[in-house]
């Protein structure tokens, strides 16, 4: 075989290893949905989002909490004759505990959602000053919570400490 046929059977062969690799590429396609006001969205400023146990994309606004689940959005908001309703429209941050329960930090407390019961439990006075800007679940049932003037707390369960 002469120097001619190798360099082209070297050749073919490379081209063939290219085009068999190249079959198995795939273009990566990602769907985005816009969730506004437009699809049920409270308000079109958003503070904060968490995702649940349960798959449930979870936004905090300046006009209530609203729980999207992929087609449409279910607006929680303050019921002042529902102790059961969240405790503040105002969002300011979210999270999810070991146990599943949804943690919304509010400009008037604190807001637990219990999937079990399918309501808030509020804690109004638990923080001072009330403006809760971050919620940071632990282990063991423990919750770190910063305010605004109070300062940090820890839940253990039982109730907050400073």
């Amino acid at each position: 075989m002469t120097n001619y046929a190798k360099i082209l059977s070297i050749l073919v062969g490379a081209l063939l290893a290219c085009a068999h690799l190249n079959s198995y590429s795939q273009t990566n396609s990602y769907k985005f949905d816009i969730i506004n006001m437009d699809n049920g969205l409270s308000d079109g400023t958003v503070f904060c989002s968490v995702v649940d146990h349960h798959g449930y994309l979870w936004i905090g606004t300046s006009k209530g909490l609203n729980r999207y689940d992929g087609y449409q959005s279910t607006v929680f908001g303050h019921e002042p004759n529902n102790s059961n309703s969240i405790i503040g429209d105002y969002i300011n941050c979210l999270a999810v505990d070991e146990s599943g329960k949804i943690w919304i930090g509010t400009n008037d407390g604190i807001s637990v959602f219990d999937w079990k019961t399918n309501e808030f439990i509020n804690y109004p006075d638990q923080i001072d000053g009330s403006i809760v800007n971050e919620i940071l679940p632990y282990k063991n049932g423990k919750v770190w919570i910063a305010s605004s003037n109070g300062g940090l707390y820890m839940f253990d369960g039982t109730g907050f400490h400073s």
